[in-house]
């Protein structure tokens, strides 16, 4: 099924972290349509409908390169493009933020 309009969607984990490392990846593949931002959140209560790194308690890797955190278009470049192809490993590290 081919998305007709860009919308976000969100996935919250169940469990949280506060302390350790942790690592998980993200495998995209030819369904993986539109940029993918992926990262994490301090707080819950945000609204779905918007991404969470446009938040102050967001941080996230975007698909087309940058690092965002606490706002909505723009962010430093970081790494390379992710869309329909590859594993993004993901590594939150709470020991040194």
């Amino acid at each position: 099924m081919r998305e007709d309009t860009y919308i976000f969607r969100s996935a919250i984990g169940d469990t949280g972290f506060e302390s350790g490392i942790h690592y998980w990846e993200i495998i995209a593949d030819s369904r993986t349509e539109n940029e993918i931002k992926i990262g994490v959140t301090k707080r819950l209560d945000i609204d779905l409908k918007t991404s969470f790194s446009d938040y102050p308690t967001g941080w996230a890797f975007y698909g087309l390169g940058q690092l965002r955190h606490c706002d909505g278009a723009n962010g430093p470049k970081f790494g390379k493009a992710f869309k329909r192809h590859g594993i993004l490993g993901v590594m939150l590290n709470m020991t040194k933020g």
